[in-house]
Protein backbone atom coordinates (compact mmCIF):
# COMPACT_ATOMS: atom_id res chain seq x y z
CA UNK A 1 0.00 0.00 0.00
CA UNK A 2 1.09 3.56 -0.65
CA UNK A 3 2.74 4.88 2.57
CA UNK A 4 0.93 8.23 2.35
CA UNK A 5 -2.42 6.52 1.96
CA UNK A 6 -1.59 4.15 4.80
CA UNK A 7 -0.69 7.10 7.07
CA UNK A 8 -4.01 8.80 6.24
CA UNK A 9 -5.93 5.61 7.05
CA UNK A 10 -4.07 5.23 10.35
CA UNK A 11 -4.77 8.86 11.26
CA UNK A 12 -8.47 8.36 10.48
CA UNK A 13 -8.56 5.22 12.64
CA UNK A 14 -6.83 7.14 15.47
CA UNK A 15 -9.45 9.92 15.21
CA UNK A 16 -12.40 7.48 15.16
CA UNK A 17 -11.11 5.11 17.86
CA UNK A 18 -9.73 7.61 20.39
CA UNK A 19 -11.00 11.08 19.60
CA UNK A 20 -9.92 12.73 22.86
CA UNK A 21 -6.32 11.52 22.55
CA UNK A 22 -6.34 12.53 18.87
CA UNK A 23 -7.49 16.04 19.79
CA UNK A 24 -4.88 16.33 22.55
CA UNK A 25 -2.21 15.36 19.99
CA UNK A 26 -3.59 17.89 17.51
CA UNK A 27 -3.48 20.65 20.13
CA UNK A 28 0.10 19.67 21.05
CA UNK A 29 1.24 19.62 17.41
CA UNK A 30 -0.46 22.97 16.77
CA UNK A 31 1.30 24.51 19.78
CA UNK A 32 4.65 23.11 18.57
CA UNK A 33 3.96 24.42 15.06
CA UNK A 34 3.43 27.93 16.43
CA UNK A 35 6.62 27.77 18.53
CA UNK A 36 8.74 26.49 15.63
CA UNK A 37 7.31 29.06 13.22
CA UNK A 38 8.00 31.88 15.67
CA UNK A 39 11.54 30.60 16.22
CA UNK A 40 12.12 30.66 12.44
CA UNK A 41 10.51 34.09 12.03
CA UNK A 42 7.58 32.68 10.08
CA UNK A 43 3.87 33.40 10.44
CA UNK A 44 2.09 30.11 11.25
CA UNK A 45 -1.21 29.04 9.75
CA UNK A 46 -2.95 25.66 9.53
CA UNK A 47 -5.19 23.85 7.11
CA UNK A 48 -6.80 21.03 9.07
CA UNK A 49 -8.79 19.36 6.28
CA UNK A 50 -6.20 18.24 3.76
CA UNK A 51 -8.21 15.26 2.53
CA UNK A 52 -11.30 15.49 4.76
CA UNK A 53 -14.15 17.93 5.31
CA UNK A 54 -14.59 17.75 9.07
CA UNK A 55 -16.48 20.42 10.99
CA UNK A 56 -13.60 21.29 13.31
CA UNK A 57 -15.71 23.96 14.98
CA UNK A 58 -17.73 21.11 16.55
CA UNK A 59 -14.80 19.22 18.12
CA UNK A 60 -13.90 20.45 21.57
CA UNK A 61 -11.20 19.74 24.09
CA UNK A 62 -11.80 21.03 27.60
CA UNK A 63 -14.73 23.10 26.35
CA UNK A 64 -12.99 24.84 23.43
CA UNK A 65 -12.61 24.06 19.77
CA UNK A 66 -9.17 24.49 18.22
CA UNK A 67 -9.99 27.96 16.88
CA UNK A 68 -10.89 29.17 20.37
CA UNK A 69 -7.79 27.55 21.86
CA UNK A 70 -5.46 29.17 19.31
CA UNK A 71 -7.13 32.53 18.66
CA UNK A 72 -3.97 34.13 17.20
CA UNK A 73 -3.50 31.38 14.62
CA UNK A 74 -5.03 31.63 11.13
CA UNK A 75 -6.84 28.45 10.08
CA UNK A 76 -8.27 27.76 6.63
CA UNK A 77 -9.96 24.98 4.70
CA UNK A 78 -11.96 24.09 1.64
CA UNK A 79 -15.47 22.71 2.13
CA UNK A 80 -18.16 21.12 -0.01
CA UNK A 81 -20.75 21.70 2.74
CA UNK A 82 -23.02 24.49 1.60
CA UNK A 83 -24.27 25.11 5.14
CA UNK A 84 -20.70 25.71 6.34
CA UNK A 85 -20.05 28.13 3.48
CA UNK A 86 -23.25 29.97 4.43
CA UNK A 87 -22.19 30.05 8.10
CA UNK A 88 -18.84 31.51 7.02
CA UNK A 89 -20.62 34.13 4.87
CA UNK A 90 -22.84 35.06 7.82
CA UNK A 91 -19.92 35.44 10.25
CA UNK A 92 -21.01 32.43 12.30
CA UNK A 93 -17.65 30.67 12.22
CA UNK A 94 -14.64 31.76 14.26
CA UNK A 95 -12.94 34.89 12.88
CA UNK A 96 -9.61 33.05 12.58
CA UNK A 97 -11.13 30.36 10.34
CA UNK A 98 -11.42 31.01 6.60
CA UNK A 99 -13.43 28.73 4.34
CA UNK A 100 -13.41 28.46 0.56
CA UNK A 101 -16.34 26.60 -0.96
CA UNK A 102 -15.29 23.82 -3.32
CA UNK A 103 -17.60 23.52 -6.34
CA UNK A 104 -18.53 20.03 -7.51
CA UNK A 105 -20.38 18.83 -10.59
CA UNK A 106 -23.55 18.91 -8.45
CA UNK A 107 -23.24 22.60 -7.55
CA UNK A 108 -25.51 24.82 -9.62
CA UNK A 109 -24.22 28.00 -11.23
CA UNK A 110 -26.90 29.91 -9.27
CA UNK A 111 -25.49 28.58 -5.99
CA UNK A 112 -21.97 29.60 -7.01
CA UNK A 113 -23.16 33.11 -7.94
CA UNK A 114 -25.04 33.44 -4.64
CA UNK A 115 -21.97 32.49 -2.61
CA UNK A 116 -19.74 34.84 -4.60
CA UNK A 117 -22.20 37.72 -4.07
CA UNK A 118 -22.07 36.98 -0.33
CA UNK A 119 -18.26 37.27 -0.32
CA UNK A 120 -17.45 33.56 -0.22
CA UNK A 121 -14.67 32.41 -2.54
CA UNK A 122 -15.47 29.37 -4.66
CA UNK A 123 -12.79 26.97 -5.89
CA UNK A 124 -13.45 25.74 -9.42
CA UNK A 125 -11.39 23.26 -11.44
CA UNK A 126 -10.85 24.15 -15.10
CA UNK A 127 -9.55 21.88 -17.84
CA UNK A 128 -6.68 23.72 -19.51
CA UNK A 129 -6.85 27.48 -19.07
CA UNK A 130 -8.32 29.79 -16.48
CA UNK A 131 -10.84 32.31 -17.82
CA UNK A 132 -10.61 35.94 -16.71
CA UNK A 133 -14.20 35.86 -15.47
CA UNK A 134 -16.89 33.22 -14.99
CA UNK A 135 -20.39 32.73 -13.57
CA UNK A 136 -21.68 35.97 -15.08
CA UNK A 137 -18.67 38.23 -14.65
CA UNK A 138 -16.99 37.21 -11.40
CA UNK A 139 -13.20 37.52 -11.49
CA UNK A 140 -11.23 34.29 -11.60
CA UNK A 141 -7.96 34.34 -9.65
CA UNK A 142 -5.18 31.77 -10.04
CA UNK A 143 -5.50 29.38 -7.11
CA UNK A 144 -2.45 27.37 -8.19
CA UNK A 145 -0.03 30.17 -7.24
CA UNK A 146 -0.48 29.59 -3.50
CA UNK A 147 -2.67 27.57 -1.16
CA UNK A 148 -3.10 30.43 1.31
CA UNK A 149 -6.78 30.96 0.54
CA UNK A 150 -7.30 33.32 3.49
CA UNK A 151 -5.03 35.83 1.70
CA UNK A 152 -7.31 35.96 -1.37
CA UNK A 153 -9.66 38.90 -1.95
CA UNK A 154 -13.23 37.94 -1.10
CA UNK A 155 -15.98 37.00 -3.54
CA UNK A 156 -13.65 35.54 -6.18
CA UNK A 157 -13.61 32.35 -8.21
CA UNK A 158 -10.44 30.48 -7.23
CA UNK A 159 -9.42 28.86 -10.49
CA UNK A 160 -7.47 25.62 -10.29
CA UNK A 161 -6.15 23.82 -13.36
CA UNK A 162 -6.92 20.13 -13.54
CA UNK A 163 -3.82 18.02 -12.94
CA UNK A 164 -4.30 14.34 -13.78
CA UNK A 165 -2.44 11.95 -11.50
CA UNK A 166 0.44 9.90 -12.87
CA UNK A 167 -0.76 7.20 -15.23
CA UNK A 168 -4.26 8.65 -15.45
CA UNK A 169 -5.60 9.19 -18.93
CA UNK A 170 -6.22 12.85 -19.69
CA UNK A 171 -9.99 13.05 -19.96
CA UNK A 172 -12.51 15.59 -18.88
CA UNK A 173 -14.12 14.57 -15.59
CA UNK A 174 -17.62 15.75 -14.56
CA UNK A 175 -16.31 18.17 -11.89
CA UNK A 176 -14.11 20.06 -14.38
CA UNK A 177 -15.72 23.29 -15.56
CA UNK A 178 -15.64 23.72 -19.31
CA UNK A 179 -15.22 27.28 -20.49
CA UNK A 180 -16.71 28.45 -23.73
CA UNK A 181 -14.27 29.48 -26.43
CA UNK A 182 -15.48 31.96 -28.98
CA UNK A 183 -14.36 31.31 -32.52
CA UNK A 184 -13.80 34.50 -34.48
CA UNK A 185 -13.75 34.34 -38.23
CA UNK A 186 -11.13 36.48 -39.90
CA UNK A 187 -12.10 37.72 -43.35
Amino acid sequence: MNPIREARINKTKFFVNDQETFLRQLWKETSNHIKLSNKKGLIPCERLNGTSDLRWEDYKLEGQNIFESFQDLQFYDYTKHLDRAAAFANGKLPSNYHLTFSRSENTSDATVRDLLKRGVNVAVVYHKELPETDFGGFEVINGDETDLRFADPMGKVVGLKYKPSAGEAEKVKPFIRQTKTLAVEVE
